[in-house]
């Protein structure tokens, strides 16, 4: 809403803003078309022995002897 701050995070800095106006409509956009020449490839991964299974989780070893999952 108008009169909201918010901060601005881009590879270039943070910046913090405030809104000035919100407004709302509608913004065309053509039909995504496959550049002539692309092929799209249903290839499957190679299987990686390092990846967990569904549903497995990972655990994350912190130095100093503390342990997460994620």
């Amino acid at each position: 809403a108008a009169g909201d701050r918010v901060v601005l995070q881009a590879p270039g800095g943070m910046e913090h803003l405030i809104v000035l106006k919100v407004c709302y409509e509608r913004i065309s956009v053509k039909p995504f078309r496959e550049p002539p020449g692309a092929e799209a490839s249903a290839k499957e991964l190679p299987a990686d022995d390092d990846r967990p299974d569904e549903g497995e989780r990972w655990h994350l070893k912190i130095p100093g002897g503390a342990k997460d999952s994620l």
